[in-house]
């Protein structure tokens, strides 16, 4: 990774002049260092799963990654998620079963010159995943064995302020600016937020109640008119469905 430098102007004096300055945070160093690991990992099949005959796909995702400087070197932590498909019989039938299970993994990343004042981010990668049938002590393949290779990209950033001019001006003598653009590069900031939403919707069906006058006493009720205290209503909402509204006729005393 290369890494460029640019002037810039952070104060001035003499012939009166004023400067407009703003606060800049850049990148003032950064380190870069990849890793490559494999991750293997043998699972058995819970008495309830049929055996293995054949697998039809697997694949491997990341499921996190938990970093930790120790002593000048980066340690990196988390597990990998292996989904698999595979063709079974069950009842004497051909069928399909779905399988999941963990590989964790942890490795530490050599980076010279890092220490507590640097920012660090590690991504991780697979790079291939591979997961076969391995047989048990009865012979049948009740096994899975997986075997993944996973890159570490580790980049580490140290911040530094500074005053930058963006305009300038003397009340003396003419001046004018000549202004261009500053790539201050930093690490990407992570952002992560999670929320619940509900949703209801009620639907009335009023044709039905135009033919009984104890309905209609319903429907004027839940339009908001006025109720009438010789009729007992009461109605239920279902989620995501019809409002079904029952009207029970109490007589006279």
């Amino acid at each position: 990774t290369c890494q460029t430098q640019q002037e810039v102007i952070s104060d001035v004096s003499g012939m009166n002049m004023q400067l407009k300055r703003v606060p800049l945070r850049f990148a003032a160093k950064k380190l870069t260092a990849d890793k490559q690991l494999r991750v293997s990992e043998e699972t058995e099949l819970s008495p309830a799963q049929p055996p293995v005959i054949n697998i039809i796909s697997s694949r491997c995702t990341v499921k996190g990654c938990e970093q930790k400087l120790i002593s000048g070197k980066l340690l990196a932590k988390g597990e990998l998620k292996a989904d698999v498909l595979y063709s079974c019989e069950k009842d004497g039938k051909g069928a399909v079963e779905a399988m999941s299970f963990t590989l964790p993994y942890s490795q530490i990343i050599d980076i010279d010159g890092i220490d507590e004042s640097f920012i660090c981010r590690i991504t991780p990668e697979v790079i291939a995943c591979e997961v076969t049938a391995a047989a048990g002590k009865t012979g049948e393949n009740r096994a899975l064995h997986c075997e993944a290779e996973l890159r570490l990209m580790c980049r580490a950033v140290r911040n530094a302020d500074v005053m930058v001019g963006t305009d300038a001006y003397s009340t003396v003598y003419p001046c004018s600016a000549e202004l261009t653009d500053v790539h201050a590069e930093q690490l990407p900031a992570e952002y992560s937020e999670s929320f619940r939403h509900r949703h209801w919707r009620r639907h009335q069906r009023f044709d039905s109640f135009r033919g009984d006058k104890h309905q209609g006493r319903l429907l004027q009720h839940l339009a908001g008119g006025s109720s009438d205290r010789k009729s007992r209503h009461c109605c239920r909402h279902i989620r995501f469905g019809l409002c079904i509204a029952e009207s029970r006729h109490r007589p006279d005393r």
